[in-house]
């Protein structure tokens, strides 16, 4: 029988353009692993700005195509600080040209520090998670991508927060660790995968599957 995995991710494992650095779908590792891997069933989703919460609702229904192997790629959405909460920010972006200046956002994210996603709400769904799954499906985690010092600079706190989080996956995941990850494997958005990341992301879950 086919082997069946099911790969649940926010943007990261999708093509897109950032200024000049282009991502085709053909140098996503979702494309390299289909390609590689023929003789799998593979189902792939993405969604764009995914919390964990929407990852878990996808999982809801896709229980039923009943994978062997879950991989999941989430968490930088939930554990960025922010400066506004997603009612403020709806609310302000109904106002006609009205536009926080970068000065004020860098103050106010440095100092409220919103998550989208709280570390204890985090904990729990990782924990809902588990327990949605058949115990026989294998369910392995990508770590959050490092933040280097550009990132660090630009959202204050975010070192800690990936840091934090991450140590949440590994207690609930077959966690895939991304530390060894370079600056030149990530777009200059400082979050977004290249296409040096994603062969990376590539070479590791073919490891996986390939055992």
């Amino acid at each position: 029988f086919l082997m069946k995995v099911l790969v649940l991710t926010d943007s990261l494992a999708l093509c897109r353009k950032h200024v000049d650095e282009i991502i085709l779908y053909e140098q996503t590792y979702p494309y390299l692993l289909q390609k590689k891997f023929s003789n799998i069933d593979f189902v792939f989703t993405s969604i764009g700005g995914a919390t964990i919460k929407q990852i878990f609702l996808q999982l809801t229904y896709y229980k039923f195509f009943k994978p062997d192997i879950v991989i999941i790629q989430c968490g930088i959405v939930d554990c960025a600080p922010r400066a506004l909460t997603e009612f403020e920010n709806k609310v302000l972006k109904k106002i006609p040209f009205f536009k926080l200046s970068s000065g004020i956002i860098y103050y106010l994210r440095k100092y409220r520090a919103y998550k989208y996603t709280s570390l204890n709400k985090f904990n729990d769904y990782c924990s809902r998670i588990n327990k949605l799954l058949d115990k026989k499906t294998r369910i392995y985690c990508l770590g959050i991508l490092p933040a280097f010092k550009k990132y660090e600079e630009k959202v204050p706190g975010i070192q800690n927060s990936v840091q934090e989080y991450n140590e949440v996956l590994k207690k609930h995941f077959t966690f895939i660790s991304n530390s060894d990850f370079t600056e030149d494997a990530i777009l200059s958005d400082l979050f977004h995968l290249n296409s040096k990341g994603h062969k990376i992301i590539f070479k590791k879950l073919s490891n996986i599957i390939s055992n």
